[in-house]
């Protein structure tokens, strides 16, 4: 027999030590009647703590089971990919043929993405601030876990040492620079899924001339493509005050003068879920604390692989497209709690919260449970 429900006021002291739990949590009287709109996503967020604006598009699954489905657009998606302008940075170079590299094609994405913004003038700490965050992340789980040094952890850790010396070599798009850039991009990974996401460095090959020369192409064309469109603003990659309780954490690429950019070294086209990505960027900056989100009017995608920009106007969505992308996928009815510091419980305690509000709901409601399989709370 399921474990009886904690009355609000034993549930609400036993999680928090804030005197003002409001300042953090809903209620149950505040979400009785939104609950029921949302789609099976957003409730499993809900019971995730939050999700990344990639897993509320993507979807979770592991071992073969969905622990958060996901989003379904309308037929093609919001926009159409021939809807968009396209223009080509053409120089002559194919580097579509991703198996000749001899690195996998996330990493050799952001080591691109950080490279060029250190080479339009950004200081390498902070073109590099997210690997470096890692790196630290590294070595305090090593050191709070008590990880041994043969373990992944315990090997990011040790070599996470190594950070100042891969920025120490950093200097331009020479052959050094380029191995060092990408090495210390691996540690980009633990800062967004955890130190066993790690894969160590001593168990790669050494980065051959074919991947090195394709980096420099691709820094090279979006060099090109920067000076064609603007540099990029810097501190409003981050959404604060934008984030909803299903939304609750995320990062776009590029903000510059009036467009909105998101990066991709696919061998192919945009597709829906990339042009969904733009689509919730932008209505997370604009619900966000960052005024400059307010001039934004074009959504795009740069590809320096295929060396092509596509624009689309943000003046052609329509109204009814918009209305469902906030009220559906963002679910900007559930913003989300924080106190007058903009701090918010952690997705532990949060997933709790909306456990306890959804048991709260279903007990009221039996007749028409909102979860279509068991109420289990699943974090990544």
């Amino acid at each position: 027999m399921e474990k009886e429900i904690d009355s609000d006021a034993a549930f609400y002291a036993e999680l928090s030590d804030n005197p003002d739990t409001s300042l953090y949590i809903y209620r149950v009287e505040e979400v009785e009647d939104i609950l029921p709109q949302l789609d099976q996503g957003a409730l499993r967020g809900l019971l995730a703590g939050g999700l990344s604006v990639t897993h509320r598009i993507n979807g979770v699954r592991d071992m073969g089971v969905t622990y958060v489905p996901y989003v379904k657009q309308p037929y093609g998606g919001y926009f159409r990919l021939k809807e968009m302008d396209v223009e080509s940075f053409e120089d002559g170079k194919d580097l579509t043929d991703i198996k000749a590299e001899n690195r996998s094609p996330a990493l050799v994405g952001i080591t691109v993405d950080y490279l060029t913004r250190y080479m339009q003038g950004t200081s390498k700490e902070q073109a590099f601030s997210i690997p470096i965050i890692g790196g630290e992340k590294a070595r305090k789980s090593a050191e709070k876990l008590g990880l041994k040094p043969e373990t992944v952890g315990g090997i990011a850790a040790r070599e996470s040492e190594k950070i100042p010396d891969y920025l120490d070599q950093i200097t331009g798009l020479d052959d050094t620079s380029i191995k060092a850039a990408m090495n210390l991009a691996s540690f980009d990974c633990i800062y967004r899924r955890g130190i066993g996401a790690y894969f160590p460095l001593d168990h790669l090959p050494e980065m051959d001339s074919i991947t090195i020369g394709n980096i420099r192409t691709m820094i090279e064309r979006s060099q090109r493509f920067m000076n064609r469109y603007g540099s990029a603003f810097t501190g409003m990659n981050t959404f604060h005050g934008g984030y909803t309780e299903v939304i609750a954490f995320g990062d776009c690429d590029t903000v510059m003068q009036n467009g909105l950019w998101d990066f991709k070294c696919s061998k192919g086209s945009p597709t829906a879920k990339h042009r969904l990505q733009l689509l919730m960027y932008w209505q997370l900056g604009l619900h966000s604390k960052h005024l400059e989100y307010k001039n934004i009017e074009l959504l795009g995608v740069w590809n320096p692989r295929l060396g092509k920009a596509w624009t689309y106007p943000i003046s052609k969505l329509k109204e009814e497209d918009i209305l469902d992308l906030q009220n559906r996928v963002l679910v900007f009815q559930l913003p989300l709690k924080t106190d007058k510091d903009g701090n918010s419980l952690n997705r532990f305690a949060r997933a709790r919260v909306w456990r306890h509000l959804i048991q709260q709901w279903e007990m009221t409601h039996p007749k028409t449970p909102l979860l279509d399989g068991p109420l289990d709370p699943f974090i990544f």
